[in-house]
């Protein structure tokens, strides 16, 4: 008994800290998840909100809500400018619970007029609060290790990244995870003290004698220090700016193919100054099949200048 529950407090506690995994699961309509440098790209102030339940008809799935707002603020005439954004998340993971407050912030500098390419460096600084509710857990050998208690504890944490970007190409790379951990659930001893997570992601935007339809290929790699590492290819087709679908492989770097591998379509459509996207991921291992995937919605208002042919939109817009 005890040796499981260390095992669950272990697993839950690496889950609360690498916090930002949650929200990298789906990320197509949301760009600034993978790099905090590309908050504020876009000549526009939005808020949107988001629900993502993973492993569905599963008893205590995962499960996240976040609320993010961000805009772009610049001097007049001036080459460079500034985006600010604040995302606040709440994780529910069986017993554990991740609220999360996330500041970020952005600095775009113009390289080239002739192309009007960018290069932008980012920061996110985060305080989150972990919480391990005891209450319901079954204590027949009555372990000491269980308290029945609300354990909680708060941690700060801070990002960093990096894009060179325009209107046809961007690519970059993002660190998250940076600050060593400071409280513990438990003994430190036995809980890993900082998992990193280091993302890289490419891709291009392609318009076919210049047409209402327009496709954007992309790579993006995701390292998670001394668990995992994945990639993802995706394929994402506009048409006319205002619907959208797309898919994303992804791939776990392991050995065994057909368990790793798991696929997520997803669609959009923008009406007036509001957007709506969807997305479901599914894969191929036996706990995916146990369950109705992971879904992942949202809800978007957006407010944008009127000269968008200044604007570089690199990637999900």
């Amino acid at each position: 008994m005890k040796i499981l529950l260390i095992f669950i407090i272990i697993t839950g506690y690496t889950i609360a800290r690498a916090q930002d995994m949650q929200v990298f699961d789906q990320y197509f309509p949301e760009h600034e998840i993978l790099n905090p440098a590309l908050t504020g790209y876009e000549n526009c102030y939005s808020i949107s909100l988001h629900d993502h339940h993973q492993w569905l008809g599963m008893k205590t799935s995962p499960n996240t809500q976040t609320i993010f707002a961000r805009g772009r603020f610049s001097f007049p005439r001036a080459a460079s400018y500034h985006g600010l954004g604040l995302m606040v998340t709440r994780d529910q993971n069986g017993s554990f619970r991740n609220l999360e407050a996330d500041v970020l912030y952005a600095y775009h500098v113009r390289l080239s007029d002739a192309k009007k390419t960018y290069m932008s460096l980012g920061l996110s600084a985060v305080v989150s609060q972990v919480t391990l509710d005891e209450s319901g857990f079954n204590n027949f050998n009555n372990d000491p290790v269980i308290s029945g208690a609300r354990l909680s504890v708060w941690n700060p944490d801070l990002s960093l990244g990096v894009v060179v970007y325009n209107k046809t190409y961007y690519a970059g790379v993002s660190a998250f995870n940076l600050l060593p951990v400071l409280s513990f659930l438990t003994n430190p001893v036995a809980a890993d003290k900082n998992q990193r997570i280091f993302v890289a992601v490419a891709g291009i935007k392609m318009n076919p004698r210049k047409s209402d339809i327009e496709f954007e290929p992309s790579v993006v790699l995701h390292y998670l220090e001394s668990l995992y590492s994945r990639m993802d290819i995706n394929l994402k087709g506009y048409y006319r700016q205002t619907i959208w679908l797309g898919v994303s492989l992804r791939k776990y770097l392991v050995d065994d193919l057909t368990s790793n591998l798991s696929a997520l379509p997803s669609v959009g459509i923008t009406v007036g100054n509001f957007e709506i996207a969807y997305s479901y991921g599914f894969g191929f291992s036996s706990i995916h099949r146990r369950s109705y995937g992971s879904h992942f919605l949202m809800l978007r208002w957006k407010l944008c200048q009127e000269n968008r042919d200044i604007l570089p939109c690199p990637a999900y817009n």
